[in-house]
């Protein structure tokens, strides 16, 4: 096996371009695992004199994809361990006991996903300044949309993580709910504390809606591919949720996911990875349908909590999910009618992209 050259951006760009190869018949060769799992100690292990110039966010866990030879019924797809030192574990080096369990080409590409700078951005606009309202998020540049349409949005900005693991949000309680399980292949963008970051995204106004984006940042290492084909122009948001109703985890894949917008910003390169908005109109009309579809709750309850009928209704908070263009992605946000006839397309409980 040949040894990895020790250039920072270029062993990154060396993976990036393996990681890319079209076919099995590329004229460049592909690497060995032996060659993977040195990336991967290279880019990820706690080693001080590497890590901290390639990825801006290093992760003191590090995940680990089970192989499909050794894949059983009950071995789960991917598996981690905190990340202590600078070198692997003996067994997990080549010629360990554990090496071949481990298939070292998709355990880099995913924790390369997983350490990228993530940016959940949710904006609340008139549908007429939807798309322009977007495309000035779209990008790390000065914002492009006119003054009025700019002062007529709400938007809520936070840095949110990639994770291959996700639990399906208690709409109930957002403190008790099921542990996070494997999601593998796709992955999930988890909201902490989503109710206090997005409580003031109400739909109040005929033609309000609800946009939810996701940005991967990355910085200035001026790593090429090779691939310029890859860069696409900026894309205004227009395709709207397939459907409302969900029960399942905010997931997608990373290796389907489409990047719409490049930024101008020298020092700094940012893609939408995900993009879908959902009006007042489809958001009331999808809670009153869940509304006549609801059990009648417990008099006792009504009793003890001090709520009139009609507001323990309107405060029953119902799963909307926004899917992505083409179905790629999907977002879940949590939805609840409020008094004077508004809706709050509140809190998006996971983002994906």
């Amino acid at each position: 096996m040949s040894t990895l050259g020790r250039d920072n951006n270029g062993i990154l760009q060396e993976v990036l371009r393996q990681a890319s190869r079209g076919s099995p018949d590329s004229a460049e060769p592909a690497w060995s695992q032996e060659q993977w799992c040195e990336a991967f100690s290279f880019l990820f292990l706690a080693s001080p004199g590497s890590r901290h110039t390639l990825l801006e966010h290093q992760d003191d866990m590090l995940f680990f994809v089970t192989a499909a030879s050794a894949l059983g019924p009950d071995s789960p797809t991917v598996w981690l361990r905190r990340n202590t030192a600078a070198e692997l574990p003996g067994e997990l080096r080549p010629g360990g006991s554990g090496f071949s369990s481990v298939d070292w080409c998709r355990s880099v590409q995913l924790n390369l996903v997983l350490q990228a700078k993530y940016l959940l951005t949710v904006v609340q606009c008139r549908q007429e300044a939807l798309a322009a309202v977007a495309q000035t998020h779209a990008t790390s540049g000065q914002g492009i949309a006119p003054q009025h349409q700019q002062q007529q949005a709400l938007v809520s900005q936070r840095r949110v993580y990639a994770s291959p693991m996700a639990a399906a949000v208690n709409l109930d309680d957002v403190k008790k709910g099921k542990p996070p399980q494997p999601c593998y292949p796709e992955v999930c963008f988890a909201v902490d504390n989503f109710e206090d970051a997005f409580q003031d995204m109400i739909l109040s106004r005929p033609g309000d809606c609800y946009c939810v984006m996701l940005h991967v940042h990355a910085n200035s290492n001026n790593i090429n591919t090779g691939n310029s084909t890859r860069d696409a122009t900026k894309q205004p948001i227009t395709d709207l949720p397939d459907a409302l109703p969900s029960s399942g985890h905010a997931a997608t894949s990373p290796s389907s996911t489409p990047a719409q917008s490049s930024s101008s910003n020298p020092t700094e390169r940012r893609a939408v990875l995900f993009s879908a908005y959902v009006t007042r109109e489809q958001v009331a009309a999808y809670l009153a349908t869940r509304a006549t579809q609801a059990p009648r709750p417990n008099v006792l309850r009504w009793l003890l909590s001090g709520l009139k009928q009609e507001d323990a209704a309107q405060a029953r908070r119902e799963r909307v999910v926004l899917s992505g263009p083409g179905g790629i992605g999907r977002a879940e946000a949590a939805a609840a009618a409020v008094k004077a006839d508004s809706v709050a397309a509140a809190a998006p409980a996971g983002a994906a992209g």
